[in-house]
Formats: C-alpha cells, structure tokens, sequence
C-alpha cells in the first residue's frame, strides 16, 4: 500500500506559509484526502472524541493546556483492513484573536499527516525539518 501512493507527484499542489519567519511548504488535506480516496475508494476518517469526566471534548486536554488531536485513519483494500492513528499537538486558544489553527485546522492537518505517514504521499517534505 505504501507503495503505491508514494510516487505521485506532489509538487503542483504544495501551498506556502510563513511560521516564525520561516517559510513553510505543506499539501492541503483536501488533496492528500482525495489522492488516497482516488486509490482507496472505501477510506474513511474519524476525529477521535475523548471522554473526560463525561464529557466529550473534540481533543485530550493537556495539564500545560495544550491540546492533543487524533485522527484514525481506516482503509479497507482486498478485503484488509488497515488502521492508522495520527496526533497532533496545539495549544489552547481561548479566543479566535490568539491563533489562526481552530482545532478544526489542526485536525485537518493531522489528517493529511496520518495520509502521508500511511501512504508515502509527500512524505518526501518531511525529510527536510
């Protein structure tokens, strides 16, 4: 499975941003998501809600007050199942004015890291950080 993805070109749909005065290339979940749907029709996602104290909550609380995103990755492919969980960390934003990453934001990246991590697909822009 690895494989088979790991060799599409990526380049045409890299976007840019800057983080701390450096520049940042990364692909858009959109794409990562529609290149493994394109190979692996029945994938599917799932944002992982954790239970604290009988509450649902969109991510782990952290006591330092950053938060912890999972995203589970599923792929049914030649009757296979194949599971991969991805995380990813972000502080906590107590209003829209101290970060431009929602959870939603991260989520989505996490998503298109676990895409990478499970399928090779511009794996290649994690070589370098």
């Amino acid at each position: 499975m690895y494989d088979k993805i790991k060799n599409e070109p990526y380049e045409q749909y890299l976007k840019v941003t800057q983080e701390g005065g450096k520049e940042i290339k990364y692909l858009p979940w959109a794409v990562c998501w529609d290149m493994l749907k394109k190979y692996f029709p029945n994938s599917k996602y799932e944002w992982v809600i954790a239970d604290f104290d009988g509450k649902k909550i969109a991510g782990a609380y952290q006591p330092d007050g950053s938060w912890i995103i999972h995203c589970k990755i599923t792929i049914k492919h030649e009757g296979e199942t194949y599971i991969h969980n991805e995380y990813s960390y972000t502080e906590e934003k107590t209003s829209e004015n101290d970060s431009n990453d929602s959870l939603e934001d991260v989520f989505r990246k996490t998503l298109a890291k676990g895409v990478s991590m499970m399928t090779g697909f511009g794996i290649k822009l994690w070589f370098d950080k």
